[in-house]
């Protein structure tokens, strides 16, 4: 178990933050403290960079940048905590692959649901205008019998 150092004059006074889900979109939100990284030291730390381009490419560099620093630090590039772009990182957890089927198989359903509201509509349509078609066919042929009859 760790324990949280006292203040020092360094901490800054706690902030007030909006709420953070940061254990799913579908889970509760449950209160959280943010603390400097220096308070609680974790076995491991990660570290997201931001690139213009392919952000592989630079990390011959941001390795040189490690090293520069902490010479002794390792870096993993397999197993459980290698390196990983931030989209493969949301391809691969599940949460976030089940909120997307959710919404391809929304857009797909939606769609057919258009298409047969669609199919309706031009039915109802056709319909009528057949209809007022046999009905002024219908008045047409009175008519000219009627020219013939008186006429």
């Amino acid at each position: 178990m760790k324990s949280l150092a006292p203040p020092s004059p360094q901490t800054s006074s706690p902030a007030r933050v909006g709420d953070a889900r940061n254990d799913g979109v579908d889970r509760s939100v449950v209160p959280a403290i943010y603390l400097p990284y220096t308070t609680v030291m974790l076995p491991y730390a990660q570290i997201f960079v931001r690139t213009q381009g392919d952000p592989l490419a630079y990390l011959h560099c941001i390795r040189a940048a490690i090293a520069s620093v902490a010479s002794d630090q390792q870096i993993s590039t397999s197993g459980f905590n290698r390196t990983f772009t931030l989209n493969e990182a949301i391809e691969g957890d599940a949460q976030y692959s089940r909120q997307r089927l959710f919404s391809i198989l929304f857009g797909v359903f939606s769609a057919m649901a258009l298409v047969l509201a669609l199919v309706g509509i031009f039915s109802v349509v056709a319909y009528s205008v057949r209809s007022a078609l046999r009905s002024l066919a219908s008045a047409w042929r009175s008519a000219r019998r009627a020219r013939m009859f008186f006429g």
